[in-house]
């Protein structure tokens, strides 16, 4: 009920009733892509339209998430707003490319998806770097990414995401690497989505991290 009284309005400075719209029209969309995927005609020629507008919504709901996390009051989600939605992005592309590398494609086919991967694998591991610069910004918050649970599966993430890049390149297109590759990055998208909540978990239960997010926030 509360998510359809969202849809009464259409207001773009609320992250929350944006992001219920593109709820909405992404799965609309996706749903009709594989409803008429394997239609004739003109029903054909709509299921791909549909198949379009889905991946083309699909780059604003992979990151609308983190602009909600960073709208709450938790100190190192907010404190990474500017980097965080775009770390999202890349992370998702990132693991969208792994499984697909797992698939079965032509060579023209996979060599765009090969290349967009890596680009968007190292796009992750730089914007990763860039939250946690952001986060450092007032002193303390930024300490769940180095300890704890959250800092184990950040590092990981890392980890992970660097290894698939170094299989994906020493494999090339053999369907063995590929399968490792994608593999390697899928769990590095999973760990820093989980990082990223304990993360949040661990700053909010720090009032020193609130104090001091605020206190700058004042100044």
């Amino acid at each position: 009920e509360r998510f359809l009284n969202m849809l009464r309005v259409f207001k773009p400075s609320s992250p929350l009733n944006m992001g219920s719209w593109i709820l909405v029209t992404a799965s609309g969309l996706s749903a009709g892509a594989a409803l008429l995927s394997r239609s004739r005609g003109v029903f054909r020629r709509l299921g791909s339209l549909a198949g379009l507008g889905a991946g083309a919504i699909g780059l604003p709901l992979s990151g609308y998430t983190a602009v909600l996390l960073a709208g709450t009051a938790v100190p190192v989600w907010k404190e990474s707003r500017r980097s965080m939605p775009l770390l999202f992005v890349a992370s998702a592309t990132g693991a969208a490319c792994s499984l697909l590398e797992m698939g079965d494609f032509d060579e023209r086919e996979l060599t765009a998806v090969r290349r967009l991967g890596t680009v968007a694998q190292l796009s992750e591991l730089a914007l990763a770097k860039a939250v946690e610069k952001e986060s450092a910004r007032v002193p303390g918050v930024g300490r769940p990414y180095e300890e704890g649970i959250s800092g184990t599966l950040w590092r990981t993430s890392t980890g992970l995401t660097v290894g698939s890049l170094v299989v994906d390149t020493v494999t090339g297109k053999s369907r063995p690497g590929r399968v490792g590759a994608a593999l390697l990055g899928t769990l590095g998208s999973i760990a820093l989505r989980f990082s990223l909540w304990f993360a949040g978990r661990a700053s909010a239960r720090d009032p020193h991290a609130t104090f001091d997010s605020q206190r700058m926030a004042d100044d």
